[in-house]
């Protein structure tokens, strides 16, 4: 996949804020929740004591959009002004704040754990010939529509 994320670049993903924008987000965090079975929930080797069940199934949330929502927490953070009725920002402003960290943190340990060696490559194109970081370049990727079609194919009907 070739990304997409020249300095002053434009994607439906960044800009001002606008319906569009929201709408472009709202398509990639999605928070269904899936039923996993016994073997799967071993499989994870965490804890089963108190994790939520439904019958014999456990609740799960597929992790890529938990990241996805912290990514657009931090985005609706930084121009909180313009998501007054967000309800994670309706929290004391120190709760609102450890999401925040929380988040940061979490994407930090992502970005370190998937460790990608991609190159960025610069070009002469700066004042004085400087170089410039050309940050679209190509990366491997997971199929994301996959991903949504199978969590969308497994959620819980109840959700």
């Amino acid at each position: 996949m070739h990304f997409h994320a020249d300095l002053h670049g434009t994607s439906r993903f960044t800009g001002a804020i606008r319906p569009e924008l929201d709408a472009a987000w709202e398509s990639v965090v999605e928070t269904n929740l899936i039923l996993i079975d016994e073997q799967s929930m071993d499989a994870l080797k965490e804890p089963k004591e108190n994790a939520t069940k439904l019958g014999d199934k456990y609740f799960a949330v597929v992790e890529v959009f938990h990241q996805l929502h912290c990514v657009d927490l931090i985005r609706k953070y930084i121009h909180r002004d313009n998501y007054p009725d967000y309800m994670a920002f309706q929290d004391p402003e120190s709760t609102v704040l450890a999401h925040v960290d929380h988040c940061v943190d979490l994407i930090r340990q992502v970005i370190q754990c998937n460790g990608d060696v991609g190159l960025v490559v610069f070009d002469n194109m700066g004042p004085g010939n400087a170089p410039q970081p050309r940050f679209s370049n190509r990366h491997t990727c997971r199929d994301f529509g996959a991903i949504q079609k199978w969590v969308k194919d497994h959620s819980w009907e109840g959700h």
